[in-house]
């Protein structure tokens, strides 16, 4: 877990990113990793979504970190429907 997934600042690591960017500093796939373990901390599914499609066009080729955190970011959002579905009918397991 980092400082941004701590403090709940998926924003301030979204915008980290771009100003990389925009400084053409060298982003690599730690920087990705870390920010998508930050989203996927964070609930943000579909911007872990995107920035996990983004990375092949960056030139950067995603691991099995990258696939994990990504998994883990899109299922919470599994986990949650699957929940609500599930409380929503009242049903017990």
């Amino acid at each position: 877990m980092t400082l941004f997934s701590i403090s709940g600042a998926d924003g301030l690591a979204l915008s980290l990113l771009s100003d990389l960017k925009k400084k053409k500093f060298p982003v690599d796939i730690h920087i990705y990793n870390a920010l998508l373990e930050i989203l996927a901390d964070s609930g943000a599914d579909e911007l872990a979504d995107a920035i996990f499609l983004e990375m092949p066009s960056m030139g950067v080729r995603p691991d099995s970190s990258s696939y994990a955190a990504l998994i883990r970011a899109l299922g919470t959002k599994v986990t949650r429907a699957l929940f609500l579905s599930c409380c929503s009918s009242n049903t017990i397991f």
